[in-house]
C-alpha cells in the first residue's frame, strides 16, 4: 500500500510540473530572427540590420534604442523584368534622436525575410507602430 501511495504521489507531482513542450505557443512559436541582410536607404545599398541588446543596429556601428522607435510605415512595389519579376518590400522606421523625429528605410526583395523583419519590428514597437487613420480607432490599454 505504501508503494502504491508513493507512486500516485510521484505521478501527481510530475503532472504539476510545467511541460516545456507546451509553453508559449508550442509548435506555432518560431525562432526569432535577430540579423537581417538587407538594403538600406535604396535598392542595392547592402547592409546588415541587427536586433540585439535593446537596439536596432545597422552595419555594426549605427544604432537606435527600441524605445526610440516611434512609428513604422510599410510599402511594396512590383518590378516586372524580362528574366523574372520581383517585389521590393520597404520598411521605414521613424525614431527620435536628440528630440528630432528621423527615419530610416530598410528594403528586402525576399518576401519571407521581409515578413520576419516586420514581425521583429512589431515586437519591439508594439502599439506605437499600429496603423492610425480616420477609420481606425485607438484603444486605451
Amino acid at each position: 500500500m505504501k508503494k502504491l501511495f508513493l507512486s500516485v504521489a510521484a505521478i501527481s507531482l510530475l503532472s504539476l510540473m510545467p511541460n516545456p513542450a507546451f509553453s508559449g505557443l508550442g509548435s506555432a512559436q518560431g525562432e526569432q530572427t535577430e540579423k537581417f541582410d538587407a538594403w538600406c536607404g535604396k535598392k542595392g545599398n547592402k547592409c546588415v540590420v541587427l536586433f540585439k541588446d535593446g537596439k536596432i543596429t545597422v552595419d555594426g556601428t549605427d544604432s537606435i534604442a527600441y524605445e526610440d522607435v516611434v512609428g513604422l510605415s510599410t510599402g511594396r512595389s512590383y518590378h516586372p523584368q524580362a528574366f523574372g519579376d520581383y517585389w521590393i518590400y520597404a520598411y521605414t522606421l521613424f525614431f527620435m534622436e536628440d528630440g528630432i523625429k528621423k527615419s530610416g528605410t530598410i528594403l528586402f526583395s525576399n518576401g519571407e525575410v521581409a515578413n520576419q523583419f516586420h514581425a521583429q519590428v512589431e515586437m519591439i514597437c508594439g502599439v506605437k507602430c499600429r496603423a492610425i487613420g480616420p477609420s481606425i480607432t485607438i484603444e486605451d490599454e
